[in-house]
């Protein structure tokens, strides 16, 4: 059993054009993640792009790139690609970190590493944590996500959800632990309305029943980049 480290980059975005290359204290955020995913220490790092650019700008960190021009609808979908075209064994961990995911935390994803190696009953896991604030909470930027009393997820939107407390709400964070082998049934899942609405490609495995087991961070001091603020308040972060 391998642990992969996968970054999906898409250079487009809808919110923040070209995000991946925009500098931050004079270094781009796609080498910002890769400096960080260094961190991690684990052999099989990728980032899976569809940018010429990118694949020059990660050259220089000796990370392994894949490049597809091919159109995806999201993440999930290109690292499927990579996940077929190379073979990965289906029990071999995937722990896929957004592009966008500044200054995550590692010994999150240490900690769904070892949940995942541990509990065969689960072959997805992602992060949460407590909204700290009203705009927290109401930022359609940040994904909230609603839970059971396992901490398996109901359900994940963008939309503002009608509960009185923030302080009783769970915001995501954009970290992903796998098990190959259910990333490369994505296709053939049956997909959802909500999906699409959303724009969130997790909500796949919520309608088709796959449980994601969520696992709450107190802690959080990663930064979701989505707009020209998020790249200034990340500066004043830095410094």
């Amino acid at each position: 059993m391998n642990v992969h480290i996968i970054i999906p980059a898409r250079l487009g975005s809808t919110r923040l054009k070209n995000k991946m290359l925009k500098k931050i204290l004079g270094k781009t955020l796609i080498e910002h993640m890769c400096e960080r995913a260094l961190k991690l220490n684990f052999k099989n790092l990728v980032v899976a792009t569809d940018s010429k650019e990118i694949v020059e700008t990660v050259a220089k960190y000796n990370i392994t790139t894949y490049f597809s021009s091919k159109k995806f609808n999201n993440g999930t979908e290109r690292i499927r690609d990579y996940l077929i075209k190379k073979n990965i064994p289906g029990n071999d961990i995937i722990i896929n970190i957004q592009g966008d995911e500044l200054n995550f935390s590692l010994a999150t994803v240490r900690k769904m590493i070892s949940f995942l190696k541990k509990n065969g009953s689960y072959e997805i896991i992602t992060p949460i944590y407590r909204a700290p604030s009203p705009s927290v909470f109401n930022d359609p930027n940040n994904v909230k996500v609603t839970v059971n009393s396992k901490l398996d997820a109901i359900s994940f939107t963008r939309s503002q959800v009608p509960y009185k407390s923030y302080k009783e709400s769970y915001i995501h964070i954009g970290i992903y632990g796998y098990k190959a082998s259910i990333i490369k049934k994505y296709n053939t899942l049956k997909k959802c309305y909500y999906e699409s609405v959303e724009n969130l490609e997790q909500l796949r495995f919520v309608y088709n029943m796959i449980p994601i087991k969520c696992i709450c961070v107190k802690n959080n001091n990663s930064f979701s980049i989505n707009s020209k603020k998020d790249l200034i308040s990340a500066e004043r972060f830095f410094k």
